[in-house]
């Protein structure tokens, strides 16, 4: 992540906490679709919006540095003491990471964007969009939802949501869309995709070889 992020460009954290068992351990954002793997199509589609890129995985193989080294992007590790605390603690880790730095003085936009690491085929607008509705309320949450579902963590989070998150976490609480419905939330929807035919979830997540294969496919398609 550049040394000084860009003023009211959210920081975007690409949540990599998974350990992808069903992928036979596989870090799910290395895997390829075409020539490139997720993680690369993540962050050329998001940061063009973002006033950084935080990558968070517990995963730091030499791969995984290159590419975060190669695209100025910021690794961080789960903090210990989240480490047990499911897919809030790469939320908790990068929101402690930003809280940190602002108390040194550091300047920071007022909000944190979160995506899986294994969704290839995020919005190009996805940051524009939700920054729209969290400009308007700045003390809420704004989460995407597409299809009838909401995707409670590619959201947008104000800053100041971190202390109540880590009380939260401190209960012993790990339900995503319990601690949304305490800290409150919007929602901002998103329509399918459809190429040639195939049409998809545009929050897609690829956690089986089956889900690899149709992402291979949708993208063989498109091209």
């Amino acid at each position: 992540m550049p040394d000084n992020p860009v003023p009211h460009q959210p920081i975007v954290a690409i949540i990599a906490g998974g350990e992808g068992r069903r992928m036979g351990g596989t870090a799910k954002c290395l895997l390829k679709l075409g020539n490139t793997t997720i993680l690369e199509r993540n962050i050329k589609r998001l940061s063009p919006q973002a006033g950084g890129i935080i990558i968070n995985s517990n995963n730091h193989s030499e791969e995984l540095c290159l590419l975060s080294e190669q695209w100025q992007a910021r690794l961080i590790s789960d903090s210990a003491k989240y480490s047990h605390c499911g897919p809030l603690a790469g939320l908790a880790s990068a929101l402690s990471t930003l809280a940190i730095e602002q108390q040194a003085g550091a300047q920071m936009p007022t909000g944190l964007v979160t995506v899986p690491s294994d969704s290839p085929f995020l919005p190009e607008d996805l940051i524009n969009r939700l920054g729209t509705i969290a400009n308007k309320q700045p003390h809420k949450v704004v989460c995407a939802s597409s299809l009838g579902q909401t995707h409670y963590m590619t959201a947008y989070w104000p800053l100041s949501v971190y202390p109540q998150l880590e009380a939260f976490l401190q209960r012993g609480e790990r339900a995503v869309r319990f601690f949304l419905k305490q800290a409150e939330y919007e929602t901002v929807d998103f329509a399918a995709q459809r190429v040639n035919g195939i049409e998809y979830d545009p929050f897609f997540n690829i956690n089986t070889p089956e889900d690899y294969t149709l992402a291979q496919s949708i993208i063989d398609v498109s091209q």
